[in-house]
């Protein structure tokens, strides 16, 4: 799922509801802002007490008649914005990928994927936001997440596509004291610009799209010490190309 941004009239006004995921940052004159992706820079009082590096997501209004967005700022203004949900930023991305050996706590997925993607990138700020639904388990449970990759992997041809697959493991820390059942999880995860690396590596193959899938336990056997392994979708972004 990409930034949501939906657009309605309201009243005959030039509104619209801006709404999606955000990374905190400092804009070009310090201002706390939400990036929207990249380049795109929101402002709004509501995140003054944000970090630098919060993963949220969050509505507001975006107006084209307020005079904050005639075009003299380098961000954009919303008014009323709520961060509604903040979003876990503490999972371990790395390349200690060891699919044999389950970890202690460890638990299985009904379903992953990504919640985040524009055209030409996959990552929002170096994060990557990814999310899982799961049975049996309350909302606020605490968990623990990695994404583990072979960092000199080579891709697997699917369907004449070369893919680049990710290993997602969710470690239970605690249980929660919501309602259990089914629920999903959202997370997010500093890659640290390992997809620039790929998207040298397919630009030197010749190759203008980066593919990637996101590899999740769906189950375990009996006594909980070998996993079966399911499979994302394809996800697929362009290479942009760089201009002299």
């Amino acid at each position: 799922m990409a930034t949501v941004l939906l657009t309605s009239c309201l009243d005959g006004n030039n509104e619209s509801s801006l709404n999606g995921i955000g990374v905190i940052d400092y804009s070009d004159d310090f201002r706390t802002v939400a990036y929207i992706d990249d380049y795109t820079p929101v402002y709004s009082p509501v995140f003054k007490d944000l970090k630098t590096g919060d993963c949220i997501y969050f509505t507001s209004t975006y107006s084209s008649d307020d005079p904050a967005n005639n075009g003299s700022n380098k961000y954009v203004t919303v008014t009323n914005a709520v961060v509604t949900n903040k979003i876990d930023n503490d999972g371990y991305f790395n390349s200690q990928l060891d699919t044999a050996n389950i970890k202690p706590g460890e638990i299985t997925a009904l379903n992953a994927g990504l919640l985040y993607a524009t055209q030409y990138s996959y990552t929002l700020k170096n994060y990557l936001f990814v999310g899982s639904s799961h049975e049996k388990v309350p909302a606020d449970q605490d968990n623990t997440y990695f994404l583990e990759y072979d960092y000199s992997q080579e891709p697997q041809t699917v369907d004449g596509k070369r893919v680049y697959d990710f290993f997602l493991r969710i470690v239970k820390n605690a249980d929660g004291k919501g309602v259990v059942g089914t629920n999903p999880f959202n997370y997010a995860f500093n890659t640290h610009g390992y997809f620039k690396t790929l998207q040298s590596k397919e630009t030197a193959a010749g190759n203008e799209t980066l593919n990637i899938r996101i590899n999740y336990i769906k189950e375990f056997n009996k006594d909980t010490t070998a996993a079966t392994w399911a499979k994302s979708q394809i996800y697929q972004t362009q290479i942009l190309k760089e201009t002299n």
